[in-house]
């Protein structure tokens, strides 16, 4: 009640801006009004039949808006209003209010700058409708931009935090992978009060998890795939308690993209040191042209069975793996020749136990030839057929039929340079051990057909550097699929062909396991007597051969290979060898699990819980649940119930059908679940419970899951294409929001151009990002006021996304247009590696004469304040170095024949023309202190390292961004380096190296010029300590706008002040630029400019008022203080008493000195009486002077008797004033 009062004083007051956004209308839209009220149709009376009327609320950057019901009578349960956001549909309503009387609450807070209601009425009675108001609700909350780490609270914290709040906080760190959130303190209303969180745009679609409930300690840690995070805090309107105090920091990543080179190296992280645990690090190697890609490892040390290499081509799946590297090896795996442009490997370590790691080399295969993919016929001829070829060719051929037991090849014609000039075929890999036959002599007529058992089969085509003929001319055919398979056996043995005995021959052999509805089936070797490079065999699931290969090896093992788990209910096996030497092949066995756990096989949602693993046939001790949506993008799981009795006990959950690989979450009773769903980016996800337990502990969880959605297009390895507001037009649009990824594996850089760009609404945008998730990595926002270059824009990366958001309910319908291209076809790329070398790849030949060619380097430390490169040889005239993904986004400077620089950013877009030879960077991180200080106007730097007394050899780098801004202030508060070792530089712009961006360097000797006025958006500041002990430290406060001066404080060193002291007085005040002081006395200009004024001795005169100002261009300011010198020991009061000695001769005289002083704080006159009679001071003030004695001094003379008799008073000294005078007197 209070609030709807509340409400009606809010109307009452703002009379004059609701009669003029007021409306009873059946539809209306209400753009940037912060306040208003609406009413249905012909209200207070009967609204009508058969309505729908829609109303919208737009409120551009609001937070949330508020609505209040003021009157609410609609029919029951056949009449009804929906409030909602985003588009207007069913599916985005929040609530619907059906009810026969004002049921509704009063008011409503919803977290959108864009509200809808509909009414909807049917054919018959009604109400009045509804009279509701709206206002944009409060402000609080934080911003954190650029920042790797930081901390904030609920407001007041730790005090209550009050009723009614919505506080957003939003973290955006630039280029981060992921962003974690830890709480220290948590204390708010259970169920009632809540802290939600999220990443990318603010809506309820994009919560992650929301913190309701009571928490016995704290909740736990959560991290975020993305740069971009935000919390909402909301408070109901009773109970307020302390809140909530959170951290927050930056991920990291280990991955990394080679692009367009033809060779290059890498290494697992920190090689040759070990590699950490709980790794997942991706390479992706793509060579476009090419026909293929060969590994070679260099070394080769990880945890044998639970660490390993897996290597694939294509996308990224379990289905494209060709090898996992997971056994011992001695001394390295075997190298490896992938029949594809496009190579990724993945390198994936558990939480215990490591070793060095891997390194290893990849080089790329010659740009002739052709690959022909599952056609059953086709036909291939040398270049430049029937024309002779050229000299120095190495071609490629691929023929890829999947499923088939054979292709046979056959000969039109040939005609080469006998023994010089040859065709070779293969199958497999590309390697010399996989090779079948060379063709190298003369043939008449021509070769004879050749059959080859295998779906996989390559050409290499090799001229030397003389002599050529016509070529060749092949036509290649292949058989149908092979067949035998063991039907709803649960259980039996597999062998080879010819097992045990050796193999004598060409041998190619298909076996399929089909047990319907058993949750997986595992394969065991017995026996595995493969040759490396001259025997096959591959393992998967799916009707079709070679279809989803999860298991594919050519290579001998020292011991057997390890069990698979597959979950499926159907497997297939090919096995395949060449015959040239001799090998046993294989013998395994097979089993089923059935009735212990769940597969689900393209079902939407649902749920399984441990009572699923139940069973007596869950004698494994542990139990499968399979879920499987074909074409999904995510599957979505939600943690229901999870109680661990056991610490032995664990819940896995990982991707692929190639159970207990891919490994992503492992919880047990020590680390539980998050509360918050946990979206995994696969269409097959299994999760499977282990029940290790030797004592009979109750264990149980419950798990349910659904499928993601999407709206937009993929492109994926398409390397040029456009996308368009018309693909957002399908209806799995209906969050207002459509987005499009463009994947070009390995690229070195992707272009984008808007070729057409009408926002009609204001509330209509577009985001550009990188990476492969939506609303990850943010790099541009365009919109109707902020609209995007007509030039194009490169940026560089293998994957970008465009996020088009739209509200169609505005009535307004926005359209663009854009083209996207691969960029750059050389380069390289390295990421969060602190230090190594990045060598070009990719093609350059045909490109050297090209003026729009270029190579892009991208180099990405997150945790780097500068990065420092060596070059080979000089950069180009046309070399561009920028900081950031995107090309021209933040350009630093343009070179030419610079060897070494030092920039200071994390993240380094080198941009040149393609090199006559080679290039290789050298890269390494130089600073191990100081901090980035981005878009921060004021603040202070004070490098806390150097207090430490073991602060050698620190080299610390603060960088100041102020964009947009013309000048930033540096003030040195306190500057103090032990000798002239240790040094600080000064300097503008993001390039460190360059000489001319350096204003200034201070060592202990020089004169520090203590205010510096840099003329830039950029500053940054070096501090060296070298080999010395810890100085006592630097306080710099910087400013990008100028302060007037603060009222001066004026102190005075020694305080009482007597005269004949030295009297100083210093003025204290701040201010940007530094002022300018003045000193005046009583009311007059003393023409002294200087912070300090000083006496030498001072005398009673000097007492007065004393003023300061203090002066800069932004103001003037005026303090003054009253000085009294002191009376020094004066009067003096001196009494001669005179004893004549017996002979009269001469007299002894007694003398008694009494000195004082006088005390007052202001300034005073006094009399003195006659015959050396004191009376009271005469008062001039406020105060009275009184004579206090301070000193006797007892004295005897013997003087002669004629010497007796009357003297002068004796004279003043000159540095004072005795306020009262004696004279000598002696009788």
């Amino acid at each position: 009640m209070d609030k709807i009062i509340l409400l009606f004083f809010l109307i009452a007051s703002k009379t004059y801006v609701i009669s003029q956004q007021s409306s009873s209308k059946c539809e209306e839209n209400f753009y940037n009004i912060a306040f208003g009220h609406f009413t249905t149709p012909n209200y207070p009376d009967y609204y009508g039949d058969n309505r729908r009327c829609h109303y919208s609320i737009n409120i551009p950057r609001v937070r949330n808006i508020v609505l209040a019901f003021i009157d609410f009578d609609v029919e029951a349960f056949h009449d009804f209003v929906q409030i909602g956001t985003g588009e207007i549909l069913r599916e985005n309503a929040i609530i619907n209010y059906t009810a026969e009387h004002f049921s509704v609450r009063p008011s409503m807070e919803i977290a959108s700058d864009l509200v809808w209601l509909t009414l909807t009425s049917d054919s018959s009675y009604g109400g009045r409708g509804f009279d509701v108001a709206f206002y944009q609700g409060p402000h609080c909350g934080e911003n954190f931009y650029g920042i790797n780490s930081g901390h904030f609270t609920s407001p007041n914290y730790p005090s209550n935090y009050g009723n009614n709040l919505t506080c957003h906080y939003i973290i955006s760190i630039p280029e981060a992978h992921s962003i974690r959130v830890t709480f220290l303190d948590y204390d708010v209303e259970s169920l009632f009060d809540f802290v939600q969180v999220g990443k990318g745009p603010i809506s309820h679609e994009n919560t992650l998890i929301n913190y309701t409930t009571d928490y016995i300690h704290l909740p736990p840690p959560l991290e975020v795939a993305s740069d971009f995070v935000w919390l909402v805090f909301r408070s109901d309107f009773s109970i307020a308690k302390r809140g909530f105090y959170l951290t927050f920091s930056a991920g990291s990543n280990c991955d990394e993209t080679f692009y367009g080179t033809n060779s290059g190296h890498f290494t697992s992280p920190n090689y040759p040191t070990y590699y950490g645990n709980n790794l997942r690090c991706h390479y992706i190697i793509n060579i476009p042209g090419v026909q293929s890609i060969t590994l070679e490892f260099i070394n080769y040390d990880v945890e044998k069975m639970f660490d390993f290499v897996q290597v694939g081509k294509g996308p990224i799946s379990h289905e494209n793996s060709l090898i996992n590297y997971t056994a011992d090896y001695s001394p390295v795996p075997p190298p490896l020749e992938v029949a594809s442009d496009f190579v990724w490997l993945i390198f994936s370590s558990d939480s215990s136990v490591g070793g060095r790691g891997f390194s290893l080399t990849f080089s790329a295969g010659q740009n002739c030839g052709k690959e022909f993919y599952d056609d059953s016929f086709g036909r291939l001829t040398s270049p430049n057929y029937p024309e002779y070829y050229a000299n120095d060719l190495r071609c490629q051929y691929i023929i890829s039929i999947p499923g088939v037991r054979s292709i046979t090849l056959e000969f039109h014609d040939y005609d080469v340079e006998p023994f010089l000039d040859f065709v070779q075929v293969g199958k497999g890999p590309i390697s010399y051990e996989n090779s079948l036959i060379n063709y190298t002599a003369d043939y008449f007529p021509l070769p004879p057909p050749l059959e080859v058992a295998s779906d996989l089969v390559w050409l290499i085509f090799s001229s030397d550097s003389s002599v050529a003929g016509r070529g060749f001319v092949i036509q290649y055919s292949s058989d149908s699929k092979c067949g035998g398979n063991f039907y709803n056996a649960p259980t039996d043995g597999i062998v080879s062909p010819s097992y045990p005995h050796y193999d004598d021959g060409d041998q190619f052999s298909c076996y399929e396991i089909s047990i319907p509805d058993v949750s997986s089936i595992t394969l065991t070797f017995n026996d595995y007597d493969i040759r490396d490079g001259l025997g096959y065999i591959g393992i998967g699931t799916g009707q079709d051969l070679l279809e989803n290969t999860l298991f594919k090896s050519k290579k001998h093992y020292a011991v057997l290979p390890p069990p698979l788990e597959i979950a499926s209910d159907y497997v297939w096996i090919v096995f395949a060898s060449d015959g040239s030497v001799k090998q046993r092949g294989f013998n395994m066995t097979y089993s089923s699990e059935s009735n212990c756990g769940k597969r689900f096989y393209n079902i939407p949602n649902g749920y399984f819980s441990s009572a699923d693993c139940s069973s007596n046939n869950c004698h494994k001790g542990h139990c499968n649940n399979v879920i499987s949506i074909p074409g999904a993008l995510t599957i979505k799981l939600v943690f229901v119930d999870f109680d661990m009795g056991s610490p032995h006990n664990y819940v896995e959950i990982g991707t692929g059908l190639l159970l207990h690989e891919n490994i992503l979450f492992r919880y047990d009773k020590l680390s539980v679940p998050p509360p918050r769903p946990l979206a995994i980016a696969s269409d097959t996800v299994w999760v499977t419970f282990h029940n290790e337990s030797s004592i009979d502990v109750s264990s149980s969880f419950k798990i349910a899951f659904s499928e993601g959605s999407y709206c937009g297009k993929r492109y994926q390895d398409v390397e040029k294409g456009y996308i368009s507001s018309s693909d957002c037009t399908s209806d799995e649009c209906k969050d207002a929001k459509c987005n499009s990824i463009i994947h070009m594996r390995e690229a070195f850089s992707i272009k984008l151009k808007f070729v057409e760009f009408d926002m009609r609404s204001p509330n209509d945008y577009i985001e550009v990002g990188t990476g492969l998730y939506i609303n990850d990595k943010v790099l541009f926002k365009y919109n109707s006021s902020s609209q995007p270059l007509q030039k194009t824009l490169e940026v560089a990366t293998d994957a970008v996304w465009i996020s088009f958001h739209t509200y169609r309910i505005t009535g307004f319908v926005s359209r663009f247009n854009m083209t996207f291209s691969k960029g750059a076809p050389c380069g390289g790329r390295s990421l969060n590696q602190h230090t190594g070398k990045l060598r070009q790849k990719g093609k350059t030949t045909n490109y050297v004469d090209d003026e729009e060619a270029h190579c892009v380097y991208f180099i990405s430390i997150p945790d780097a304040l500068s990065i420092s490169l060596d070059f080979n040889f000089g950069l180009s005239r046309h070399a561009e170095i920028s900081c950031g993904e995107a090309r021209h986004g933040n350009l630093v400077k343009r070179y030419n024949d610079q060897k070494s620089i030092e920039v200071a950013c994390n993240m380094i877009l080198l941009i040149d023309r393609p090199p006559p030879e080679r290039l290789v960077i050298s890269f390494s991180v130089e600073h191990n202190c100081g901090r980035r200080i981005i878009n921060q106007r004021f603040g202070h730097i004070v490098p806390s390292n150097l207090h430490n007394a073991h602060s050698d050899d620190l080299r610390c780098l603060f960088y100041i961004s102020i964009p947009d801004n013309r000048l930033i202030f540096l003030i040195f508060n306190f500057f103090d380096l032990e000798h002239d070792q240790p040094y600080i530089e000064i300097g503008t712009s993001s390039l460190i190296s360059d000489p001319d961006s350096r204003l200034h360097r201070f060592t202990a000797s020089s004169n520090i010029q203590y205010f510096i006025e840099a003329k830039a958006d950029k500053v940054w500041i070096k501090i060296y300590t070298g080999q010395s002990e810890a100085s006592q430290g630097i306080n710099i406060t910087y400013s990008a706008d100028p302060m007037p001066p603060t009222v001066p404080k004026i102190t005075i060193d020694n305080d009482p002040v007597t005269e004949g002291d030295r009297l100083i007085l210093t003025c204290h005040s701040t201010g940007i630029p530094p002022p300018d002081y003045k000193w005046y006395y009583n009311g007059e200009y003393l023409n002294i400019n200087d912070k300090q004024y000083t006496i030498a001795a001072a005398s009673v005169d000097d007492s007065g008022e004393y003023s300061c100002t203090a002066t800069n261009e932004e103001n003037t300011t005026r303090s003054s203080i009253y000085v009294d010198v002191l009376h020094h020991s004066f009067p003096w009061i001196i009494i001669y008493i005179a004893v004549p000695t017996v002979l009269c001769l001469t007299a002894t005289v007694i003398v008694l000195l009494c000195i004082c002083k006088c005390r007052r704080k202001r300034r005073k006159e006094a009399t003195t009486g006659n015959e050396g009679k004191i009376d009271n001071a005469k008062n001039i003030g406020d105060e009275n002077c009184y004579l206090e004695p301070e000193e006797f001094i007892y004295s005897e003379l013997d003087i002669p008797m004629e010497s007796l008799g009357e003297y002068e008073k004796p004279a003043k000294p000159k540095s004072y004033t005795p306020a009262e005078e004696t004279y000598l007197k002696m009788y």
